[in-house]
């Protein structure tokens, strides 16, 4: 693979995780306009410093997808820095949320694989697997139960 076709993949996966976080921050902000007053104060804080991130993030992904040789180095070392700033001022945000007494309840998906078995998957908010299903059910029915059975609530 060239020099040309290896920086243009870096940047296009870092592009998809900052689709996805951003994804996550429109979240946030869902669950911050169903809080009171002053904890929604403290969280929309966190909230508009982790978008400030964010944005200084994708601006240095653009550069890094505009450079080359030397350039394109010292870029690639700022996003890593930057994303590092991004990824952990997240994990301060979902901190101030369940200070605030937020939980996040964790999304649960039934679906039918390839051989047309049910089974169900667990996400948290970073849409990350927490948990699924080991064999495939003959009904949907008999998927929840055994989703049930690793605490969900329908």
């Amino acid at each position: 693979m060239a020099k040309n076709e290896v920086n243009e993949k870096i940047s296009e996966e870092k592009q998809k995780e900052l689709i996805n976080l951003k994804n996550r921050i429109v979240k946030l902000k869902e669950i911050s306009g169903t809080m009171l007053t002053e904890s929604q104060k403290r969280v929309n804080q966190e909230i508009a410093t982790l978008e400030k991130k964010w944005e200084t993030t994708r601006e240095s992904l653009e550069k890094l997808g505009s450079s080359t040789g030397e350039a394109w180095h010292e870029i690639t070392a700022s996003v890593e820095g930057v994303w590092e700033e991004l990824s952990q001022h997240f994990g301060k945000a979902i901190k101030q949320f369940k200070k605030e007494g937020i939980s996040f309840r964790d999304k649960w998906e039934f679906y039918q694989d390839s051989s047309k078995k049910w089974r169900w998957r667990r996400t948290d908010l970073d849409d990350q697997i927490v948990g699924s299903s080991h064999a495939g059910f003959s009904t949907r029915e008999e998927c929840e139960e055994n989703a049930r059975r690793h605490s969900y609530e329908a």
